[in-house]
Protein backbone atom coordinates (compact mmCIF):
# COMPACT_ATOMS: atom_id res chain seq x y z
CA UNK A 1 0.00 0.00 0.00
CA UNK A 2 0.65 3.59 -0.27
CA UNK A 3 2.53 5.27 2.63
CA UNK A 4 0.78 8.69 1.12
CA UNK A 5 -2.87 7.20 2.25
CA UNK A 6 -1.41 6.59 5.67
CA UNK A 7 -0.22 9.66 6.33
CA UNK A 8 -2.62 11.73 8.47
CA UNK A 9 -3.49 15.31 6.92
CA UNK A 10 -3.40 18.10 9.24
CA UNK A 11 -5.38 21.38 8.09
CA UNK A 12 -5.08 24.68 9.35
CA UNK A 13 -8.25 26.00 10.00
CA UNK A 14 -8.07 29.66 11.46
CA UNK A 15 -5.73 31.85 12.34
CA UNK A 16 -5.93 35.12 14.73
CA UNK A 17 -3.05 37.73 15.57
CA UNK A 18 -2.48 40.90 17.26
CA UNK A 19 0.56 42.51 16.28
CA UNK A 20 1.50 45.70 18.37
CA UNK A 21 3.61 48.14 17.21
CA UNK A 22 4.50 51.54 19.01
CA UNK A 23 7.13 54.30 19.97
CA UNK A 24 5.53 53.90 22.86
CA UNK A 25 7.78 51.42 25.16
CA UNK A 26 5.61 48.72 26.89
CA UNK A 27 7.24 47.33 30.64
CA UNK A 28 7.12 44.68 32.57
CA UNK A 29 9.05 44.28 36.01
CA UNK A 30 8.35 41.57 38.85
CA UNK A 31 5.50 39.04 39.46
CA UNK A 32 4.02 37.41 36.77
CA UNK A 33 0.62 39.24 35.06
CA UNK A 34 -0.67 40.43 31.73
CA UNK A 35 1.59 42.54 29.37
CA UNK A 36 -1.08 44.48 28.19
CA UNK A 37 -4.91 44.07 27.20
CA UNK A 38 -4.43 44.66 23.98
CA UNK A 39 -2.63 41.38 23.65
CA UNK A 40 -5.64 39.34 24.14
CA UNK A 41 -6.91 36.90 21.46
CA UNK A 42 -10.88 36.01 21.59
CA UNK A 43 -11.16 32.49 19.71
CA UNK A 44 -13.73 29.84 19.09
CA UNK A 45 -12.39 26.42 17.91
CA UNK A 46 -14.26 25.19 14.77
CA UNK A 47 -13.71 21.58 16.57
CA UNK A 48 -13.40 20.06 19.33
CA UNK A 49 -10.65 17.94 18.30
CA UNK A 50 -8.58 20.33 17.03
CA UNK A 51 -4.97 21.61 18.40
CA UNK A 52 -4.45 25.46 19.15
CA UNK A 53 -0.72 26.75 18.96
CA UNK A 54 -0.11 29.98 20.60
CA UNK A 55 2.98 31.56 19.85
CA UNK A 56 4.70 34.21 20.86
CA UNK A 57 7.39 36.59 19.13
CA UNK A 58 8.27 39.64 20.64
CA UNK A 59 11.53 41.55 20.89
CA UNK A 60 12.66 43.08 24.42
CA UNK A 61 15.70 45.00 25.72
CA UNK A 62 17.22 44.21 28.99
CA UNK A 63 20.15 46.60 30.28
CA UNK A 64 22.90 44.99 32.50
CA UNK A 65 20.49 41.94 34.22
CA UNK A 66 21.04 38.69 35.31
CA UNK A 67 17.80 38.42 36.52
CA UNK A 68 15.27 35.62 35.18
CA UNK A 69 13.00 36.38 32.44
CA UNK A 70 9.38 33.84 32.35
CA UNK A 71 6.47 33.53 30.67
CA UNK A 72 3.04 31.60 29.92
CA UNK A 73 -0.08 32.14 28.06
CA UNK A 74 -2.93 32.22 30.00
CA UNK A 75 -6.77 31.43 29.02
CA UNK A 76 -8.71 34.31 30.40
CA UNK A 77 -12.08 32.98 30.00
CA UNK A 78 -11.26 30.09 32.33
CA UNK A 79 -8.78 31.58 34.86
CA UNK A 80 -6.16 29.45 33.92
CA UNK A 81 -2.89 28.82 32.27
CA UNK A 82 -3.22 27.18 29.30
CA UNK A 83 -2.02 23.78 28.81
CA UNK A 84 0.22 24.31 31.84
CA UNK A 85 3.47 22.51 32.35
CA UNK A 86 3.47 19.25 34.57
CA UNK A 87 4.32 20.05 38.58
CA UNK A 88 7.77 19.03 39.59
CA UNK A 89 8.00 19.92 43.68
CA UNK A 90 8.03 23.92 43.63
CA UNK A 91 9.29 25.04 40.73
CA UNK A 92 7.67 27.55 38.41
CA UNK A 93 5.70 26.04 35.64
CA UNK A 94 6.79 28.26 32.80
CA UNK A 95 6.04 28.01 28.96
CA UNK A 96 9.31 29.89 28.15
CA UNK A 97 12.26 31.01 30.32
CA UNK A 98 15.78 32.42 30.19
CA UNK A 99 18.25 34.27 31.79
CA UNK A 100 20.33 37.47 30.58
CA UNK A 101 24.20 38.27 31.23
CA UNK A 102 24.50 41.67 33.52
CA UNK A 103 27.35 42.51 31.81
CA UNK A 104 25.88 44.15 28.50
CA UNK A 105 24.14 47.12 28.93
CA UNK A 106 22.37 46.93 25.81
CA UNK A 107 21.15 43.25 26.11
CA UNK A 108 18.33 42.03 23.89
CA UNK A 109 16.63 38.68 23.51
CA UNK A 110 13.48 37.27 22.10
CA UNK A 111 10.81 36.16 24.07
CA UNK A 112 9.58 33.38 21.43
CA UNK A 113 7.81 30.27 22.11
CA UNK A 114 5.23 28.15 20.81
CA UNK A 115 2.55 25.68 22.93
CA UNK A 116 0.04 23.53 21.97
CA UNK A 117 -3.33 23.52 23.60
CA UNK A 118 -6.19 21.10 22.79
CA UNK A 119 -9.27 22.79 21.39
CA UNK A 120 -11.63 19.88 23.82
CA UNK A 121 -15.10 22.22 22.67
CA UNK A 122 -16.04 24.65 20.49
CA UNK A 123 -16.78 27.42 23.49
CA UNK A 124 -15.04 30.90 22.88
CA UNK A 125 -12.37 31.53 24.98
CA UNK A 126 -9.77 34.94 25.67
CA UNK A 127 -5.71 33.66 25.12
CA UNK A 128 -3.08 36.62 26.35
CA UNK A 129 0.91 36.60 27.18
CA UNK A 130 1.63 36.86 31.01
CA UNK A 131 5.41 37.97 31.36
CA UNK A 132 7.24 38.37 34.56
CA UNK A 133 10.84 38.85 36.00
CA UNK A 134 13.08 38.70 38.90
CA UNK A 135 12.85 42.04 39.47
CA UNK A 136 14.55 43.58 36.23
CA UNK A 137 12.40 45.83 33.99
CA UNK A 138 11.73 44.39 30.25
CA UNK A 139 11.52 47.08 27.88
CA UNK A 140 8.98 46.15 24.71
CA UNK A 141 8.26 47.85 22.10
CA UNK A 142 11.05 50.16 22.31
CA UNK A 143 13.73 50.95 24.05
CA UNK A 144 15.64 53.78 26.05
CA UNK A 145 19.15 52.95 24.41
CA UNK A 146 20.40 55.93 22.26
CA UNK A 147 19.39 56.13 18.63
CA UNK A 148 22.54 54.43 17.50
CA UNK A 149 21.75 51.10 19.86
CA UNK A 150 18.10 50.56 20.91
CA UNK A 151 15.29 49.65 18.21
CA UNK A 152 12.02 49.72 17.71
CA UNK A 153 9.81 46.41 16.92
CA UNK A 154 6.61 44.73 17.44
CA UNK A 155 5.08 42.39 19.64
CA UNK A 156 3.47 39.52 17.78
CA UNK A 157 0.85 37.07 19.67
CA UNK A 158 -1.06 34.57 17.32
CA UNK A 159 -3.50 31.31 17.86
CA UNK A 160 -3.77 28.64 14.97
CA UNK A 161 -6.46 26.22 14.77
CA UNK A 162 -5.05 22.61 13.37
CA UNK A 163 -7.52 19.99 12.84
CA UNK A 164 -6.92 15.93 11.90
CA UNK A 165 -9.76 14.70 10.66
Amino acid sequence: MTRARDQAKFNVIQKQYVSLTSTTQLTRAGAIAELSTSLRIAFTPKHASSVLYAEVSAWFCVPSSSNLIYSYIYDVTNSAVASQPPSDGSRQRMHYSVRHNDYDANDFGNLSYMIPIAASNTNARTYTPYVGTEGTTLQFLSSTLSSSAGVNSPFTFSVTEIYNP
